[in-house]
């Protein structure tokens, strides 16, 4: 009986547990590593092709919005990646593949 009483605890607890439990140090480091790429590519990189400063935020704002929602979604920041191996790999290749795909249908939609 005692044992029963253990699992249902045990249980209880684990439900209590059920929240997103995120890395936030994980999405600072990744906004900052992405704030630092979106800086070389759309104003250091000279192209033909200039953006206005108003879209360049727009760009940045979009890509982030897809980026980071998906990646949060699909509990990318919820692994312990130290210990993760090749299955936190995958979900992020496959999370950010989706990702892009929302950006791009997004930025084709969108005016």
């Amino acid at each position: 009986m005692s044992f029963i009483k253990g699992k249902e605890k045990d249980f209880k607890e684990n439900q209590k547990n059920k929240s997103p439990n995120i890395r936030w140090m994980l999405v600072l480091y990744d906004l900052i590593v992405y704030a630092i790429i979106a800086v070389i590519l759309l104003v250091i990189h000279g192209s033909t092709d200039k953006l206005t400063t108003i879209g360049i935020l727009q760009q940045v704002a979009l890509s982030v919005f897809c980026i980071f929602l998906i990646r949060i979604l699909g509990k990318v920041y919820g692994q312990v990646w130290r210990y993760g191996g090749v299955k936190c790999y995958i979900r992020l290749i496959c999370t950010d593949s989706i990702a892009f795909l929302l950006y791009l249908c997004l930025e084709l939609l969108l005016p």
